[in-house]
């Protein structure tokens, strides 16, 4: 399935109108194909039997059919949270905590792994930094539990004196915030698997507007296909009912150090001028406490004195 979304992907700017739109159906609402038949479907999109089995053909199936039975047996796999947890308990609930210490461990290398080696990713990189060397400025969007890891990467660019603004749902002004950004910038937008709805929306206004958008996703069939230039997919593959993104803060280890390369002067002069920031603010613990060493024997003093 991973594969298909791929290749719808990669044909989608080729595609007929008709086609486009059995596309966009087949990526935002693929949940719903084996309920369906092929005519049930092309009146609900508004397009004829033939132009559906056509693209099907076109991804190397010999039809709708086939292509319904491998919707179907991913859709099958999928799982609400709560399924996840009830079913993922009973794998681990005799285990001990160092048996699970393991387990943990060996999935979150295997997704490493995954992702790192992947050789899409490898490839998109370079273009990646391209894309940001050539942007007036940097968004990064990530909702709910892709914020964490839209705040991270902001921060490490932030270092390295790269115009970076973190969109998150926050106080709800990110509308306000998407209206002021043109072509001339780049989004880089985390989204996993649910899939938040306003991600999905400001993605959608955003390409809209001819902003170039890549996407770090998971490696299902995932929504931000359809609005992304460039796409990164990283392994989150997880023993319990949470996601793990381990190997997404790995891939923004990499993009920073990549970064940080490209822009060895800048990267040093900023870091330079935030320590003296951090000696102004008494940042750090090992700054704060010298200080308060002074304070201190500075109010003995006056103690005595009285």
């Amino acid at each position: 399935m991973k594969d298909t979304l791929h290749n719808i992907h990669e044909i989608y700017p080729t595609l007929s109108n008709a086609k486009k739109a059995v596309a966009n159906y087949f990526l935002n609402y693929y949940q719903d194909i084996p309920f369906k038949t092929v005519t049930t479907l092309a009146s609900e999109i508004g397009v004829s039997d033939t132009t559906i089995i056509n693209l099907c053909t076109e991804l190397g199936f010999d039809g709708f059919s086939s292509f319904k039975r491998t919707v179907k047996e991913y859709v099958q796999a999928e799982v609400l949270t709560f399924q996840k947890f009830s079913e993922n308990i009973h794998n681990v609930h005799d285990h001990s905590s160092s048996s699970i210490i393991d387990l943990i461990l060996n999935q979150e290398l295997a997704n490493i792994h995954s992702t790192l080696s992947n050789d899409e990713n490898r490839v998109n990189l370079d273009k990646l930094m391209e894309m940001i060397h050539q942007a007036n400025k940097i968004y990064i969007i990530g909702f709910r539990s892709s914020a964490m890891l839209a705040q991270l990467l902001g921060f490490n660019l932030r270092q390295q004196a790269i115009s970076v603004e973190v969109i998150t749902s926050g106080i709800g002004d990110f509308m306000d915030k998407i209206i002021s950004i043109s072509g001339k910038d780049l989004i880089i937008a985390f989204s996993f698997a649910r899939y938040s709805a306003d991600s999905l929306r400001t993605l959608n206004v955003l390409k809209s507007k001819g902003v170039p958008i890549v996407g770090i996703t998971d490696m299902g069939p995932s929504l931000i296909y359809q609005y992304s230039d460039l796409i990164f997919q990283c392994l989150t593959k997880s023993n319990t009912y949470v996601d793990s993104f381990t190997s997404c803060f790995s891939l923004i280890n990499v993009i920073t150090t990549l970064c940080s390369l490209t822009r060895k002067e800048q990267t040093t002069q900023t870091l330079k001028e935030l320590e003296k920031m951090f000696a102004v603010f008494e940042t750090f613990g090992e700054q704060s406490s010298s200080n308060m060493y002074k304070w201190n024997k500075s109010l003995e003093i006056d103690d005595y004195n009285k």
